[in-house]
């Protein structure tokens, strides 16, 4: 077996244990505008996100993953500074931080 399915086999396994099912219901905290029977606005807490751990997970290549998403091309070397500088506009434009080293 690769670190994949070792991996995939205890965190699916973890969660059978733990909630009885592959499947979780996820309370992300955020809230959603809503209007009550009575017409009245409302701030609401958005439903769960079920998230599923039932195996095989899907697998994918980050690379690949990060250029479907992002619709950009990641440079290659992917320590090029063309590549470290595009891959740093996209963490800035995407609102995410990354701690060093890098």
């Amino acid at each position: 077996a690769d670190l994949m399915d070792i991996t995939e086999e205890l965190i699916s396994q973890m969660v059978m244990s733990i909630h009885g099912s592959f499947q979780i219901q996820y309370h992300t905290g955020e809230m959603e505008d809503t209007v009550d029977k009575h017409g009245t606005p409302r701030r609401t807490p958005k439903p769960p996100v079920t998230l599923d751990f039932t195996p095989p997970f899907r697998r994918v290549s980050m690379v690949d993953e990060i250029e479907r998403v992002s619709g950009q091309r990641i440079p290659r070397p992917f320590d090029s500074p063309e590549a470290l500088s595009m891959m740093s506009a996209l963490l800035e434009r995407e609102g995410l931080d990354l701690p060093p080293p890098h």
